[in-house]
């Protein structure tokens, strides 16, 4: 059974997560991985925004070794499904292009960093 598209409720729930100032997770890459793969597969949008909203986070908050990404391959990917699955909600739920709703996630993102 599909679920319905967000409403504008659950896209002002969506914004708040992207925009909230979270703490980066400490835990091991394995137990983040899980249950990051739990939020993308389920599909709550926001549990997507928190996804999106802790990669942003760990990706500008860690300090750099050497590479230009603190992201794993693996977390990279996570971090690219869940900003797809929810850009293309928002682009559905309120009829705009997914480059529009991609530029309305980093606007969000980028209120906290």
């Amino acid at each position: 059974m599909l679920r319905p598209l967000a409403s504008e409720a659950d896209l002002l729930r969506v914004q708040k997560t992207l925009g909230a100032d979270h703490v980066v997770s400490g835990d091991p890459w394995l137990k983040r991985r899980r249950d990051s793969q739990a939020k993308v597969t389920g599909g709550d949008p926001v549990e997507l925004a928190e996804v999106i909203r802790d990669s942003a986070h760990r990706e500008w908050t860690l300090p750099p070794k050497g590479t230009k990404t603190q992201l794993s391959p693996g977390e990279k990917e996570l971090f690219a499904k869940a900003r797809q699955l929810l850009s293309n909600e928002i682009a559905l739920a309120r009829g705009v292009e997914p480059a529009e709703a991609n530029a309305w996630i980093d606007e969000q993102l980028t209120r906290t960093c």
